[in-house]
């Protein structure tokens, strides 16, 4: 179990949400369950021994951070950031990143990345991983629900349904997508792969147009302010 537990958080980390001190045990949290984030219960002694066998260049990576709430904090939306991160992703701009050892592509051009993927899987009759399509998705989802709380919670963008609906839209053609992978991954049709990349090409298209949208509203917010 502590060479789970090592090689585990020698990637990511790993969220303990409690202990009992008088069985010995703790309580931990993580993508344990085959990718899927479960609650589970170790050992304090298995934890230790995971711990002492991790080893790595950079000690954030190593270290054990402790998380707890901060009282009377006010946070504040920052209109500029959020264009500056729509305008990042966008235009595959480089961005801050604590670690500089390999090659790193950013925003929309480590998204072309999937059409390469999906060239090779083709040749060869492979699955295509199903959880990049997913995340897309989810990635939709969040955009999503972050915009209907900038226009009904924060009032930061006038509110605009037709904008919110185009949102839902994307959100929806990406879901589809993430489908069309998974049935691919079952049914193994070859001719599955031309219909996959066609559908990532017009999903990024639209994500383009809606993004430049988006940054547009918001710079006028800003120059308002």
């Amino acid at each position: 179990m502590y060479r789970l537990l090592s090689e585990r958080t020698s990637h990511d980390e790993l969220l303990v949400y409690g202990y009992d001190l008088d069985q010995n045990l703790i309580y931990i949290a993580d993508n344990l369950d085959d990718g899927k984030f479960i609650q589970t219960v170790w050992s304090l002694d298995e934890l230790e021994k995971g711990y002492w066998t991790m080893s790595n260049a950079y000690s954030f990576w190593t270290e054990v951070r402790f998380l707890k709430p901060i009282q009377n904090i006010n946070y504040a939306i920052h209109v500029e950031q959020i264009i500056t991160a729509m305008e990042n992703y966008l235009n595959s701009s480089e961005t801050y990143e604590l670690v500089r050892n390999q090659k790193y592509d950013f925003g929309m051009q480590a998204i072309q990345r999937i059409f390469t993927d999906i060239e090779q899987a083709a040749l060869v009759g492979e699955a295509l991983d199903s959880r990049v399509f997913h995340l897309l998705y989810e990635h939709k989802l969040l955009m999503e629900l972050r915009l209907s709380y900038l226009m009904e919670k924060k009032s930061i963008i006038e509110r605009d349904s037709t904008f919110m609906e185009l949102s839902t839209i994307l959100k929806q053609d990406y879901f589809k997508l993430r489908n069309i992978d998974l049935k691919y991954n079952i049914t193994r049709d070859a001719s599955t792969f031309s219909k996959i990349s066609e559908r990532l090409q017009e999903n990024l298209m639209k994500e383009k147009a809606f993004i430049s949208s988006f940054i547009t509203r918001f710079q006028q917010v800003k120059s308002m302010a």
